[in-house]
Parts: structure tokens; sequence; C-alpha cells
């Protein structure tokens, strides 16, 4: 392992855990204003920790190049949405978001939004590699034609 792919996971790990967990926390505070509650519990607040710190380390091992060495986006991609997908269903189930088993519904739609955010991050990528295909020839081309 090189020292540059650990410092950027514990880098990435450091920023995600801070954003993810931010987030989180506004959006338990509208829930509550908007439902009433007037108490966060610690316990559940410890809850929402270790599963926020889970998922930002599968974000980690997919995106960084410490574990993953040679994969390209895509591959990386399908491996987050996959892993990150069935650990949210754990999550949700342990801080109480899903009650009961769930209907087919609750998880047709939650596999629909996976599905609806893959296939927006692959277009947004293909759409940054066919910019940058284009800045890259365009410059290749300037190159040969100072060189000649």
């Amino acid at each position: 392992m090189r020292k540059e792919s650990i410092i950027q996971f514990l880098t990435w790990f450091r920023n995600g855990i801070s954003f993810v967990t931010v987030w989180f926390l506004l959006l338990v505070l509208i829930r509550n204003q908007v439902y009433g509650i007037d108490i966060i519990e610690t316990a559940w607040l410890w809850k929402l920790f270790v599963s926020v710190a889970g998922g930002v380390f599968l974000f980690c091992v997919a995106f960084t190049q410490l574990v993953i060495r040679r994969w390209r986006f895509q591959p990386r991609l399908t491996v987050f949405m996959l892993t990150i997908s069935v650990y949210e269903c754990f999550c949700f189930y342990w801080l109480g978001i899903f009650g009961g088993k769930g209907t087919l519904s609750h998880y047709a739609i939650f596999a629909g939004i996976v599905l609806v955010c893959y296939f927006i991050c692959i277009s947004i990528y293909k759409r940054y590699s066919r910019v940058q295909g284009e800045l890259y020839t365009k410059a290749l081309q300037d190159y040969q034609e100072r060189s000649v």
C-alpha cells in the first residue's frame, strides 16, 4: 500500500463522515420539525453515526486506490451502488426507518431510486469522459501542428 493511497482514504473518510453526518442531522431536524418531535435520543444518534461511518467506509473502499487499484469508474460505481443498497436496507431497519417487513412497493421504490441514481451517475460520467476526450484530442492536434 502506498502512503498516498492511505492518506487519500483517510482524508475522504474524515470528510465523508463530516459531510454525511451533517446532512443526515439536517434531515432529522427537518423531519422532527414537521412531525413535532422534540427529542433526539443519544442512542439513536450513535446508531446514525455508526451507520454513516459504514456507508462512508464503503464509498472510500470503492472509490479510492487503497483496496481496488486498477478498476475504472463504472465498475467502482456498480460495486458501490450494490453494496450501499444492501447496507442502507440493514441500517434503515436498525435505525427504525423501515418498520416491519415492508411491502413489495417499498422495495420497488427503493430499487427505483437506486437505479435512477446509478444511471444519472453513469450519464454524467459519460458526458465528462466525452468532454475530456475532446479536450485531449484538441490538445494533441495543437501539439502536432506546433511540432510540424
